[in-house]
């Protein structure tokens, strides 16, 4: 409960690295949102490490159930020279979201 409270309070006051911190200890689906909100103007900073970082805390199989987040991590990948992973996230990206039903 304090961890929700605390992400949900720094959340409202513009503080993603704080919110994502703490909902991604009880919370991944909410720190996914988080960082899907966050990731193209951390992008646009060029700050990749924070979002590296958030991904790292998110736990293991919650990254793969976003394709967002895939794409955020392939994106991760071929900034830092990383061509290999890139097919892998953008197939679960595309796996997503067949399986959400949408369409482009």
């Amino acid at each position: 409960m304090l961890n929700r409270n605390a992400a949900a309070w720094h959340e409202e006051h513009g503080m993603a690295d704080d919110a994502v911190r703490h909902a991604a200890a009880r919370d991944a689906a909410w720190a996914a949102r988080v960082i899907e909100q966050n990731a193209d103007a951390l992008h646009l900073r060029s700050e990749s490490a924070t979002l590296q970082r958030w991904l790292a805390a998110m736990p293991a199989d919650s990254a793969g159930s976003s394709s967002r987040l895939s794409l955020v991590q392939a994106r991760l990948a071929l900034l830092s020279g990383r061509v290999r992973p890139v097919e892998g996230l953008l197939d679960a990206a595309e796996s997503v979201e067949g399986r959400s039903g949408r369409s482009r």
